[in-house]
């Protein structure tokens, strides 16, 4: 079987809330930690009795870039408007990477501006996070949307859910 993944991260493209912000605002949401990590959490909010999806935290030790679909995926200089091949991106993520990530920037080729990984314009939306609230599903389960909802009213800020099928 197929399954489907709602990625749930901040809104904003490099996202502040961290692995403890979701794990305080899960609770508040309604669910419980499955195990003494709290990476896998139990739903037991009245209205997701029935749904048929896994909870998990994730965490990562460096920002993260998160998007639905690398098929689809374009990615454009904010300065020029050139699209860059995937193999391009890569080569830029990883100079980003090993630059120290935040407020770094990089060095694009097309117009030789310098801009930051995140101002690039992406279709669809790639968000850059340390942390991020998994949802795993059925892949004919539609997005869970009152769960985001109150998910992001405990968080305190907009949320955006990246959908992926895997």
């Amino acid at each position: 079987m197929r399954h489907k993944y709602f990625d749930i991260v901040s809104g904003r493209k490099q996202s502040r809330v961290s692995a403890e912000d979701f794990r305080r605002a899960l609770r508040q949401a309604g669910c419980e930690p499955n195990g003494p990590g709290a990476f896998v959490w139990n739903s037991i909010g009245e209205s997701d009795k029935g749904s048929n999806f896994n909870i998990y935290l994730l965490a990562f030790s460096e920002p993260c870039a998160l998007f639905s679909n690398t098929r689809s995926l374009t990615i454009k200089c904010p300065n020029c408007g050139t699209q860059m091949t995937p193999c391009e991106w890569h080569g830029l993520l990883n100079n980003w990477r090993a630059s120290g990530n935040t407020g770094s920037k990089v060095a694009l080729k097309c117009c030789g501006v310098s801009a930051d990984i995140a101002a690039l314009h992406y279709d669809p939306p790639v968000y850059f996070t340390e942390a991020a609230v998994t949802l795993c599903a059925p892949e004919s389960a539609p997005a869970p949307l009152d769960f985001i909802t109150r998910l992001q009213n405990a968080v305190g800020e907009p949320l955006a859910c990246i959908e992926r099928i895997c």
